[in-house]
């Protein structure tokens, strides 16, 4: 069996071992005690000052061709702006009362029970994915235009 056939054979069978192991993935979490909330927010802040840090210094990758360093640079800003989101959303979770947030029985996945204002805004910044994926979209589309250039040389 050639390299790519084993690697290609490898790839296949980890897949359909993760299609079995598969679990919930439920759509709203919380996280457990104020710790829990502290870590994830600072790592919010770490995640944005890196991804600026990237956004500045991808702009001057000379050896990267200007739709590439112009993908890296928009999904990078986009993430940016998605922890921003999310953080902000993470600070109106805890203004929110206990009991707007509904665990029905015999269901794991929580309801909202809008009351105010505040809940419709917790609930719109709970839509952070929509500026996560189209990130990761266009990162994917730099590194794939990595490869693209680098195949060329």
């Amino acid at each position: 069996m050639k390299k790519i056939g084993k690697v290609f054979f490898i790839q296949c069978l980890a897949i359909l071992l993760l299609h079995f192991m598969q679990s919930e993935a439920l759509a709203l979490q919380s996280h457990i005690g104020i710790e829990g909330l502290y870590v994830h927010q600072g790592a919010h802040i770490l995640f944005a000052l890196s991804m600026i840090t990237f956004a500045w210094r991808v702009r001057s990758f000379v050896f990267l061709s200007l739709k590439a360093r112009k993908n890296l640079f928009i999904g990078s800003v986009l993430l940016v702006l998605w922890n921003a989101w999310a953080f902000t959303g993470h600070i109106i979770e805890l203004a929110i009362p206990r009991g707007h947030i509904l665990y029905h029985t015999g269901e794991k996945v929580p309801h909202l029970s809008i009351h105010s204002w505040l809940d419709i805004l917790y609930y719109f910044f709970k839509m952070d994915h929509l500026w996560c994926l189209p990130a990761i979209f266009f990162i994917y589309l730099g590194i794939r235009d990595i490869s693209v250039t680098s195949a060329e040389w």
